[in-house]
């Protein structure tokens, strides 16, 4: 795994990679000291996102294996503890390539969006992923069905501030609006608005999108009370990947589309969705 993750990386740079400097370090570790390391190791180096592999991996017939409990408990960790932005990838290889011709491939990505700081962090990623010139990148905006019912009717016992909501739902408009001007506007990025009433609808689109893509990039959480993913918690079958990477992760799906989910640094250090079960303090 080592030698073909240099490799891939070398063969990035000697390909398209001018400015750009590989460090590679190896580190011997067991499992109750590897998320640590790498935390120290992030802080060290002043890393602004670490990327982590998704603690289980694909089967012959597309679907996910039980996993390693050790991965999954440094992923845990490094999300609570890490000095910046962390991401998980679900690797399910390369997905949906278009061959536009016998030298030139493109790579078909989409990037979710509901609102949140996990979710803006998610769509400042992809717009350097877009940069690339194989990469053809896909703008997917959740947004609430205007023909649906008052919101604040059906939230039920979840609890909204307003002003929290407020600022964060300004926050979403000002970084939404400067990204369509730099990417969509000029046309070299795609954008799809999806128009759901409630969490069982955003289900059934998020599973629409199974073989339409070869990566997904998503926010982990973070959303204020989105009406769209209320109850989707409940769901979960690893609240480390948040509702909608688990969704789009499922164990037993057997499409081809890797997702990668995004959680912006918190000085908090909580990590949302996880109960006192799954605690990793």
């Amino acid at each position: 795994m080592r030698d073909q993750i240099t490799t891939a990386v070398q063969a990035y740079v000697e390909e398209n990679g001018d400015g750009i400097t590989i460090k590679r370090m190896l580190a011997l570790s067991k499992f109750n000291g590897m998320a640590k390391h790498i935390c120290n190791l992030a802080e060290d180096l002043m890393i602004s996102l670490v990327i982590l592999p998704f603690h289980k991996n694909q089967c012959a017939n597309g679907t996910l294996d039980e996993g390693n409990p050790g991965f999954r408990h440094v992923n845990r960790k490094v999300l609570r503890n890490a000095p910046c932005s962390v991401g998980i990838l679900v690797d399910r290889g390369y997905g949906l390539v278009e061959e536009i011709s016998r030298s030139v491939r493109s790579f078909q990505v989409a990037v979710i969006f509901f609102g949140g700081k996990d979710d803006r962090e998610a769509l400042a990623y992809a717009g350097r992923v877009a940069r690339h010139p194989g990469v053809k990148l896909t703008v997917i905006r959740f947004l609430l069905d205007s023909d649906s019912e008052n919101p604040s009717r059906r939230a039920g016992n979840y609890r909204i501030n307003a002003a929290e909501q407020e600022e964060e739902m300004k926050l979403d408009d000002e970084c939404f609006a400067q990204f369509y001007e730099r990417h969509i506007a000029g046309g070299h990025v795609s954008y799809n608005e999806k128009h759901v009433a409630n969490s069982a609808e955003t289900y059934a689109t998020l599973r629409s999108l199974e073989g339409q893509y070869g990566l997904i990039i998503v926010g982990r959480g973070g959303r204020v009370n989105s009406i769209l993913t209320i109850g989707m918690n409940d769901w979960q079958q690893c609240p480390e990947l948040g509702p909608i990477g688990d969704v789009l992760s499922g164990s037993d799906s057997s499409h081809t589309t890797s997702v990668l989910i995004i959680q912006q640094h918190s000085l908090k250090g909580e990590l949302d969705g996880v109960d006192d079960e799954f605690s990793i303090m």
